[in-house]
């Protein structure tokens, strides 16, 4: 029998979930330390793509570098936002 078709994945759905960035929501739900330590990690993530990207030409998945890039100015931004209202509370 086969499986219903809502729970087939579709092709590069599973590695496009793998990759998946956090939702500003979610962001929001952290305290200031927790994106500031989400940040450095993602720093450093990022930071070791791109030393794969140089030293071997090419990544597995190069849009990694992009999102990353993307998921760290996100964090930055909440993490100020989250820092302009407790200054002004």
């Amino acid at each position: 029998m086969l499986a219903p078709k809502s729970s087939i994945p579709r092709p590069g759905a599973l590695a496009f979930n793998l990759f998946r960035p956090m939702d500003a929501d979610q962001i929001r739900d952290l305290s200031i330390a927790e994106i500031e330590t989400r940040i450095d990690e993602e720093e450093e993530e990022l930071d070791e793509l791109k030393f794969q990207h140089a030293i071997r030409g090419r990544l597995e998945n190069p849009m990694l570098l992009r999102t990353k890039r993307r998921l760290i100015a996100r964090l930055k931004t909440i993490r100020n936002e989250k820092e302009a209202t407790e200054e002004t509370a």
